[in-house]
């Protein structure tokens, strides 16, 4: 699943954005809970890392759990804003096609970053923990090195000028996207492809200990639940911004 669903804004494209999460604050739940296993012998140093690593990864999620409530009161504090500013906006705007659907990817997109907003400290203090942690096994340094990227990739992601492009937009007559839309799309795209990074379960499994399989697996579980509860506070708010744009 892409990190930003692309919503088209078609009643099926959006139905169907719905449904894949549309949220960016869901994908980096999902794609950063790498698929631990209990196995294998272990190697001091490898060993003590890899412990640090699911430790670490496990206070990133809880992060993002405890700021659930002030996510969702950032993005009902944004939609009233764009309620007052962008108001039918896209009344008269088509419902299909190649510049929709990129406005429809920039629209949830701005949603999602508003979702990660109040968690931005905790992945980048994951990454600065996990920069200084060190395996024997250069394949796994590498996985660790690549996974870490990518949540610093996620945590730097801007936010929008929503309002300012869907209006450019429609001043256009809804003909020509304005390059800002564009290269917010652009920056998504290349994160998407970084859904790869996570790090195989497999990798871990010999470094790890039977705490550290626990904490891993309790971990992921918790990702779990964080994306269901994602989608379903960024659903409803959503759909209200949808209407408020005039997309029905």
């Amino acid at each position: 699943m892409p990190v930003f669903p692309r919503l088209s804004l078609s009643p099926r494209g959006r139905a169907r954005a719905l449904v894949a999460g549309l949220a960016l604050a869901v994908a980096l739940a999902l794609i950063a809970a790498p698929s631990w296993s209990d196995s294998g012998s272990r190697k001091s140093l490898n060993v003590g890392s890899t412990g640090s690593l699911i430790g670490d990864y496990a206070t990133m999620i809880n992060a993002r759990v405890a700021a659930l409530g002030e996510g969702t009161t950032l993005i009902n504090r944004y939609v009233a804003a764009l309620d007052q500013h962008c108001s039918g906006v896209l009344g008269e705007a088509p419902m299909s096609g190649s510049e929709a659907e990129a406005i429809g990817g920039e629209i949830s997109g701005a949603i999602g970053v508003k979702m990660i907003d109040p968690v931005r400290p905790a992945m980048l203090q994951f990454v600065h923990a996990v920069g200084s942690l060190l395996w024997s096994d250069s394949s796994l340094a590498h996985a660790v090195g690549r996974f870490a990227g990518a949540v610093l990739a996620y945590a730097r992601l801007p936010s929008p000028n929503l309002c300012g492009d869907l209006r450019a937009w429609r001043k256009s007559g809804y003909k020509t996207l304005p390059a800002s839309t564009d290269r917010f799309n652009a920056q998504v795209s290349a994160d998407d492809r970084q859904q790869s990074t996570a790090i195989p379960g497999h990798a871990l499994a010999p470094y790890e200990t039977k705490a550290d399989a626990a904490a891993a697996a309790a971990a992921s579980a918790t990702a779990a639940g964080y994306g269901k509860m994602v989608q379903s506070r960024v659903g409803p708010p959503l759909n209200r911004l949808l209407l408020i744009l005039g997309v029905h």
